[in-house]
């Protein structure tokens, strides 16, 4: 009955100590922070670990982590021979070796030793007598704090190592970074830079007349256009010159409805357009040149004459397939005859076909 009630109170120890273990706060500003250290308990009965062990373990990487250290479990093939293994890295520099005994049911003697791993040499020791109450961590952490005040100056340079490498990483995790995202700038520009491409238009609607010499044009007429756009990608969009070559017909103009008038506007154009990749994209256009112009009499010679024209251009696209695209254009059209001024506004579909995509 005695050896169950001690037991018990073991176990009720370890699941206590374990839950205020796990809301502890560890600080940040700690004297040695990153310095990495294997904990290894010897087993309370050979080739076993105990409850008891898993308690002491856990206290003694509580205190140790109060300090700063980065505290793992390590076995021992044979503890007296100091041959650790653990799945650590080559950054571990240090061992605590802890053994203990009971004097009683409900009192430990804990002996505590400090080594370097690099060369097996012992740094520090020190022991002390806790009972087990939850007071164990703090009787035991006198003692952790006489071993690191002991091997300090050893602590301290591994201290400062681990921060000045913590430090390189830092930075050069930083740079890699930096590195990374230029080169991804870099290939993103000449990937934009290098794409570029020809459209081509094909296109046919009506041509009103508009403004004060509306009546000039009849009642309107036809238009047809073939343009073509070189354009340079952009992250924003599409820009690109172009050329565009376009014939109207008014087939009933003049008081009498007694000619017929053709403009052909042949000019250069900048345009924008936003991405392709999208099913719906916006076109805007600028464009101007001349634009020779021919009406004809049923009963007399035609007259014949070169106008100066500049148009405005809005349009969308419907991007159903890769490279061709179907869509709406709006082109507002002025001539310049001397003083005077003729204005279109020709509404038409087009379909442009692309040599990207």
């Amino acid at each position: 009955m005695n050896q169950y009630n001690t037991s018990l109170h073991r176990s009720l120890v370890l699941t206590l100590f374990l839950v205020l273990a796990s809301l502890h706060p560890v600080s940040a500003e700690t004297p040695y922070k990153g310095v990495k250290i294997l904990i290894g308990v010897k087993p309370e009965s050979s080739g076993t670990e105990s409850k008891l062990d898993a308690l002491v373990y856990s206290v003694l990487k509580l205190d140790f982590e109060k300090n700063g250290f980065a505290a793992r479990k390590a076995y021992f093939n044979d503890f007296d021979s100091f041959e650790p293994y653990s799945a650590g890295n080559r950054d571990t520099k240090l061992a605590a070796l802890c053994r203990y005994t009971k004097d009683s049911n409900s009192s430990l003697q804990i002996s505590l030793k400090l080594y370097n791993l690099a060369n097996k040499t012992l740094l520090s020791s020190a022991s002390t007598t806790a009972d087990l109450t939850l007071d164990f961590d703090s009787e035991v952490l006198p003692m952790i704090t006489k071993l690191l005040e002991d091997a300090d100056s050893e602590l301290t340079a591994l201290a400062e190592e681990a921060a000045e490498k913590a430090k390189a990483e830092e930075a050069s995790k930083k740079d890699a970074l930096e590195t990374k995202n230029t080169d991804l700038e870099m290939k993103e520009v000449a990937k934009t830079a290098a794409k570029s491409g020809f459209e081509v238009f094909f296109d046919t609607g009506l041509s009103l007349g508009i403004g004060d010499k509306k009546d000039i044009l009849g009642n309107g007429g036809f238009n047809t256009g073939l343009s073509a756009n070189y354009w340079f990608f952009l992250p924003f969009g599409m820009i690109g010159p172009g050329a565009r070559l376009s014939a109207s017909i008014y087939p009933a103009v003049g008081p009498e409805k007694s000619a017929s008038l053709f403009t052909i506007p042949i000019g250069l154009s900048a345009a924008y357009s936003t991405p392709t990749k999208k099913l719906i994209s916006a076109l805007i256009q600028i464009e101007g040149g001349p634009s020779p112009v021919i009406l004809l009499f049923r009963k007399a010679d035609p007259l014949t004459k070169v106008l100066p024209y500049l148009s405005f251009e809005t349009g969308l696209r419907i991007n159903l397939w890769n490279s061709m695209s179907l869509g709406l254009r709006t082109v507002y059209r002025i001539y310049f005859e001397d003083k005077e001024k003729l204005s279109t506004l020709t509404p038409s579909a087009f379909v442009s076909f692309r040599s990207w995509e």
